[in-house]
Parts: C-alpha cells; sequence; structure tokens
C-alpha cells in the first residue's frame, strides 16, 4: 500500500519552502497539491465544499488516478488553506473519508510571530468594495479587530473568513484534538517552525524519517534552495507577480544559479520591515493562548517553551 501523508499547514510555518523546495522535488515523493491548480482544486472541493456541492465519485477517481500515479513513491498533499478552515471537524472528517489510510503532518508556529506574518498578507483591504479596496489597515487595527472577533464568537455573530478568523484557528490543541479524535493519535506529525530555522539538520531529519524518505536528498532540496514566500515591499509584489506569470511553477534558480541569486539579493533589499507586538498585545496574546498550549504541549510532548510560545513563560524551569 502506498503511503499518503496530508500536510493541512499552517500558514506561515515555511509551508510553501516545504512545498516548492523539498515535496514537489523529492525523487522518493509523489506530489499533489500547493501551488498546482488541480490539486488545490481537489484539496478545496474536499475540505471546504458543501456536501450538496460534494461530488464524491468524481473525487473518488480523482484519487484512485494520484495512486497510480504514484508508482509506489510516497503520496503528499499538501494544502495550507485546510487548517484555516472555519468547520475544521467538517475538513478532518472529509480528508478521513477519502484518504483512510492517510497520516496527517501538522506545522505549527509561536502564535505571536505568526500573526504578525499573516498581517502582511492583511495589511490591505484586498477584498472591500470601492473606495475602501486596497486601503491600507495599521497592525493595531488588525489585532484589535482579531480580538473583537474573537470575543463575539459566543454570539455567533463574527466574521468566519481567513482574515476575520486569525485567532481562533491558530488555537494548536483545537485543531490537534479534532484529528487526534479522527486519525488517531499515532496518525498525526507535528513539526515546528522554528526548529527549521533553529536546528535545520533536526528538523530535516524528523521530516524525512516522518515520511519514510532519504535525509541527504531532503538535506540538500531544502537548504541549496532560498526561502520561500517571504514579505515584499510593493516593487518586489510586482515582480514576483510578472515572474510568477511567466514562470509559474519554476524558481529562477532551477533556470540558472546565477540569477537565483541575483534575485535573492533582490528579494533582500526589497523585505518590508516586519511589524512586532507591543508588550501589552504580547501579554494579551499569553492570555488567550496559555491553557491550550499548555495542554497541547502534554499531549505532544513538544517543548513549545524553549520558542517562547505564548503561557510558557510560566513554566521556566519547571
Amino acid at each position: 500500500m502506498i503511503s499518503c501523508f496530508i500536510h493541512i499547514g499552517y500558514p506561515k510555518t515555511a509551508t510553501t519552502s516545504l512545498q516548492k523546495n523539498l515535496f514537489m522535488k523529492h525523487s522518493d515523493i509523489f506530489y499533489h497539491g500547493n501551488p498546482i491548480p488541480e490539486a488545490r482544486t481537489l484539496l478545496a472541493k474536499i475540505a471546504h465544499s458543501d456536501e450538496y456541492e460534494l461530488e464524491e465519485e468524481k473525487i473518488r477517481a480523482e484519487i484512485e488516478d494520484l495512486h497510480k500515479k504514484a508508482k509506489g513513491k510516497v503520496l503528499i498533499l499538501s494544502e495550507e488553506s485546510i487548517s484555516a478552515s472555519s468547520h475544521p471537524s467538517l475538513a478532518a472528517q472529509r480528508l478521513k473519508k477519502f484518504f483512510p489510510d492517510a497520516k496527517i503532518i501538522m506545522s505549527i508556529r509561536n502564535q505571536k510571530t505568526l500573526i504578525e506574518s499573516q498581517y502582511e498578507n492583511a495589511r490591505k483591504l484586498w477584498f472591500a468594495p470601492k473606495p475602501y479596496s486596497k486601503k491600507p489597515v495599521s497592525f493595531e487595527n488588525y489585532f484589535e479587530y482579531n480580538l473583537k472577533n474573537l470575543k463575539k464568537r459566543s454570539s455567533g455573530r463574527y466574521d468566519k473568513s481567513f482574515n476575520g478568523n486569525v485567532f481562533e484557528f491558530i488555537n494548536y490543541n483545537r485543531q490537534y484534538t479534532i484529528y487526534e479524535k479522527i486519525f488517531g493519535a499515532d496518525n498525526i506529525h507535528v513539526i515546528m517552525y522554528e526548529e527549521l530555522k533553529k536546528n535545520p539538520e533536526q528538523f530535516i531529519s524528523d521530516i524525512s524519517n516522518i515520511i519514510g524518505i532519504n535525509i541527504q536528498k531532503a538535506s540538500e532540496l531544502l537548504f541549496s534552495a532560498p526561502p520561500q514566500n517571504q514579505s515584499l515591499k510593493g516593487l518586489g509584489r510586482i515582480l514576483k507577480r510578472i515572474k510568477n506569470l511567466i514562470l509559474p511553477n519554476k524558481a529562477l534558480s532551477d533556470i540558472s544559479p546565477a540569477l537565483g541569486r541575483f534575485a535573492e539579493k533582490i528579494r533582500t533589499k526589497l523585505k518590508r520591515k516586519k511589524q512586532s507586538m507591543s508588550a501589552a498585545q504580547c501579554a494579551q496574546i499569553n492570555e488567550i493562548f496559555k491553557d491550550s498550549n499548555l495542554e497541547f504541549m502534554r499531549k505532544t510532548n513538544l517543548d513549545l517553551r524553549a520558542y517562547n510560545y505564548p503561557g510558557t513563560d510560566d513554566l521556566a524551569g519547571v
């Protein structure tokens, strides 16, 4: 039987680097996920479609075709929006229904830095009508909006969209508990963004052992490629869109190493200044996630304290 793994995200946890630099290129893997359009469509149908619109026979035929194409390789599907579903239990049940033997990979990141990074996608009103469309939103307003939206949840009158529900969907214990009940704890693997940044050799060893792929090859692929999807200023975004129109599924380094190095220099110059939380905002995030993070640590045995996850600083020395 072909091994199957579903990487559900989270966004802003090096998902794009994993997808483009490792999953798409490793010879032991047959990959079907973001940024491949038909893969995103399939996973979106499964995780987000209304029951009335779910085309089960068509989906099962697509999945059967994937298993045939895999030809004994490890089948990996990856779509970070799954973790941001406004109905996570439904998404998990659907994945179990269509991939009953799959194992789940869940990538996480300190909620404080994830919120700061996610703001880069939400600093403008992209989906607002004119004259509000593309108007800038301050980090303070963005933070306060999400905070109030979280408090309104009990009334049912709140924004369930991706950007309006950020503080809720990054409750890792909630997400883990849902998948634990549906897939079983032995079939869920959690990887930490911070490990990739601070201890990359161990990170690559861990993910390679989880998936069952060649570690040396995985290391070469991840270390030789530049990080993906880093925050850019306006000009950087324009250049990136032009490149994606011309070469939608290729890095410039694939064409020429020198061109890749030149592009990385431009990327570094155009990087946007990162937004940081105030001490008061950090205290609010600590209060929101303290209990859930401590429970998540207990269930997974992950040392969130090592990377100062919200609420875990109280355990220093414990």
